[in-house]
This record gives C-alpha cells, sequence and structure tokens, in this order.
C-alpha cells in the first residue's frame, strides 16, 4: 500500500505513542518484576514491521524518528540503531519478494534472524566505538534471549501494527 504524508503521519504517531508504552513496560514493570537484565528491543520489533509491510519512501526518516524515541528511553546510540535499521531495511527489501509472512511460524523465524542480525550489526558499530572485542560479544550474546522473546511476540504486534497502518497483508501478498 502507498500512503499519503498524512496517512503516514498519524499512524506514526500512534506508533510512537504504542512504542512509548513498551518502552515504560519494558524500563520500568519488566525490571520491577525481577527480569533486570532482559530489555526487550520494541524498537525493533517495530522497524522490523515497516521493512515488511510499509513501502514508503519515508522508512528512513519512519526509523530515525523510532529511533530518537526509542532513545528517550535507553542510552544506547539512536545513531548506531537508526543506521543498523536502515541496512537491515535495505536487506528486507532485497528479500521481500521471497520472504512471505504467511503464518505465525514464519513470523517468529524470520523476526529472530533478523533481530540477531541487527545485534550483530550493532555490535560491530558499538565495536568500532569501543574497540573491545569481549564487550561486543557479551552485548551480542546478551541480545539472543531478547531475539527469542520478540519473534515469540512478533505475530501478535504484527497484527496489532497492520490495524495501526491500515494494512490489508492477503491483498498485499496477491498483488
Amino acid at each position: 500500500m502507498n500512503y499519503k504524508i498524512g496517512e503516514i503521519a498519524i499512524s506514526f504517531l500512534v506508533t510512537v505513542l504504542l512504542l512509548t508504552v513498551l518502552e515504560i513496560i519494558a524500563t520500568a514493570f519488566i525490571p520491577a518484576i525481577g527480569f533486570v537484565n532482559i530489555m526487550l528491543p520494541f524498537n525493533v520489533l517495530l522497524i522490523l514491521f515497516l521493512a515488511f509491510r510499509v513501502k514508503t519512501p519515508y522508512l528512513p526518516l519512519l526509523i530515525l524518528g523510532i529511533q530518537l524515541f526509542h532513545s528517550i528511553f535507553s542510552v544506547e546510540g539512536w545513531a548506531h540503531g537508526t543506521l543498523t535499521g536502515v541496512l537491515i531495511c535495505i536487506g528486507i527489501g532485497l528479500l521481500k519478494d521471497i520472504i512471505e509472512l504467511t503464518n505465525s511460524l514464519i513470523t517468529i523465524f524470520v523476526t529472530f534472524v533478523a533481530t540477531v542480525l541487527w545485534y550483530f550489526i550493532s555490535s560491530l558499530f558499538f565495536f568500532v566505538s569501543v574497540r573491545d572485542i569481549n564487550l561486543v560479544s557479551e552485548r551480542f550474546f546478551d541480545g539472543i534471549p531478547e531475539s527469542i522473546i520478540i519473534g515469540l511476540i512478533s505475530p501478535v504486534f504484527f497484527l496489532i501494527l497492520d490495524k495501526i497502518w491500515r494494512v490489508d497483508y492477503h491483498r498485499m501478498m496477491e498483488a
């Protein structure tokens, strides 16, 4: 579906509100119940959704916007995340014709792989900054459990985001 600028603005605003709620849950409530080492990357999930389902030339700006809102809740570098997001989206764009998220298992697997790839690429950027391979490998391997969780919840969130962005995925597959 091609979007008009007004449709993008409204959907993006709702997406940012959803991201804000999810970030509050991830930074306040999840650690409060005892999971202090888990930081679910909902921003990555949102960017992966945009890459798979939203066709717009404004995608890099949407990624930047999501990363900037994510940076309110995280000290993680928004610049590295934005560049990583754009690179992942380019890869998804190249593979989009052969990757069809037609059922939950495929969605879980593809989201997991994309999230692991996200952690790998961002770890490489982190290495350029700190030049300590131990910190980089620790950062990458700490992301694996989070990637599994994000993969498992992705089908539900993609359905919610389909409604927000008014994506008719079945019609999109027929085109």
